[in-house]
């Protein structure tokens, strides 16, 4: 065989084998096809892509975004108000706000991506109020701001007391309803409108006539003025000095349910005279002064014990050196030297019979410096005797008076502490109020209504079974 022949002989069988070869590749593979990616893993391809994505657009992000935060406040209405902020750095966002003792407590925490904005509940009238909203994380201290909210003088959760049994009109069609709320209950406004107040009577929500109300001045005048309401805990009547038997030191009759468990009082005020006393405060405040005060609504049960109290001991001797003195120079004197003089005599000072205090417009008050100090008066406050005049005025007697009866207030010429709103008790023809208040009865704020003790605890779960 030639060596051409047999090399073609060769080529020939190693095509036929690479051809069974291809040929095995072929059929096997059409035998055990591969198979396709899954969706899982296809997402959990696309999932670790995203996420690396938005991981790197986050952090990019973060660098533009402003480490200060600006909070804004706008008022909602009934004492309630939006805060709203920019987005800043951070992991999310806190509100808080300042406790009394001026530590800030937690209000809310909110995520990054949730609104910017946070709506307070009714917030109390007449007083400020601190909130702060800071970001959350390792931020620095710019990502953090707060903002001081002067709340509205309303009526709406104070207390309030009718003067007399009122009529309860229906709230949709202001019919009376044939119901009555009586005189000295303590009711919780709801809302004011039309010179109405909408109160829960024990039975239905239903308006009365709040120009025969007095209200709660702490609550509804917040901390425009301060309050020493002492007949509650130790009255201050004294005759220049000299202290009153069974008055002086005392709890005044009426006044045993007016200083709550927390250390505050109760101040009931005829609410239409409340105009003045905020103009005459006001006026105070743009001077540096506050108005302080001593009494307000005086039970007439009261102003009859003091009175009596009072008037049995005129011609008592006085109980002091000075008075002995006096008496071995047959000159004694008593307790009516210092009470009378000219014009001057007891009912000068305490009503016979019945008083302005015990229709509710009346108030005993004070100036008191910003530093809590009262100024020098002519003499101590509730001081029974001539010195107190107002013919013997100091300065300061003076523009305290000159505060109030700008405001429309009328004087009581033998006291340097008393004013009173003579309009209001002409033009509702008031007569005198015989007892003490409590705020014992249905309190209610934006989360429903709760029942108040006397002593101004509120009744737990229990109490109430």
């Amino acid at each position: 065989m030639s060596r051409k022949r047999k090399f073609a002989q060769t080529a020939i069988c190693c095509l036929a084998l690479l051809l069974i070869i291809i040929l095995a590749v072929v059929f096997y593979c059409r035998a055990n096809p591969r198979p396709a990616p899954s969706a899982r893993a296809i997402s959990a391809v696309s999932g670790a892509a995203a996420g690396q994505i938005a991981e790197n657009t986050r952090a990019d992000r973060e660098e533009f975004l402003s480490e200060t935060l600006s909070l804004s406040v706008s008022p909602q209405g009934e004492n309630r108000y939006l805060l709203t902020w920019n987005e800043t750095v951070g992991d999310g966002y806190e509100v808080q706000r300042m406790a009394e003792d001026g530590v800030w407590e937690t209000v809310e925490r909110l995520e990054k991506t949730a609104a910017r904005q946070y709506l307070t509940e009714t917030l109390k009238s007449g007083r400020t109020v601190c909130y702060r909203v800071a970001a959350a994380g390792s931020v620095p201290d710019t990502a953090a701001a707060t903002a001081e909210i002067r709340t509205e003088i309303s009526p709406r959760y104070c207390t309030v007391w009718p003067v007399r049994n009122l009529p309860v009109s229906d709230p949709q069609t202001m019919e009376d309803t044939g119901r009555s709320v009586p005189a000295g209950a303590a009711l919780c406004v709801l809302e004011e409108k039309d010179g109405m107040f909408l109160v829960w009577d024990g039975e239905a929500e239903g308006y009365i006539d709040s120009r025969y109300c007095m209200i709660n001045l702490p609550e509804y005048l917040g901390d425009l003025c301060e309050y020493d309401i002492v007949n509650s805990y130790g009255a201050l009547y004294r005759m220049h000095g000299y202290e009153i038997p069974q008055v002086t030191g005392t709890v005044i009759s009426g006044y045993e349910k007016v200083q709550l468990a927390d250390g505050q009082f109760l101040v009931p005020y005829l609410y239409p005279c409340c105009e003045k006393l905020i103009a005459a405060a006001r006026a105070a405040g743009e001077d540096g002064w506050r108005l302080k005060i001593y009494d307000a609504y005086r039970p007439h049960l009261a102003t009859e014990q003091i009175y009596q109290a009072a008037g049995q001991i005129l011609d008592q001797p006085l109980p002091s050196g000075e008075a002995a003195a006096a008496a071995s120079a047959g000159n004694e004197r008593t307790y009516r030297d210092l009470v009378e003089m000219g014009p001057y005599h007891l009912s000068s000072f305490l009503a016979r019979t019945g008083s302005s205090h015990n229709m509710g417009i009346a108030l005993d008050l004070t100036l008191v410096s910003d530093t809590g100090e009262e100024p020098a008066m002519q003499t101590e406050m509730h001081d029974l005797s001539w010195y107190s005049v107002t013919d013997r005025n100091t300065g300061t007697a003076d523009l305290l008076r000159d505060y109030m009866t700008g405001a429309g207030y009328h004087t009581l010429v033998s006291e340097w502490w008393h004013f009173q709103d003579n309009e209001t008790r002409d033009a509702l023809g008031l007569g005198y109020f015989q007892p003490g208040v409590s705020i014992e009865g249905w309190k209610a704020d934006d989360n429903g209504r709760r029942y108040q003790n006397e002593d101004g605890t509120f009744a737990t779960q229990s109490d109430s079974e």
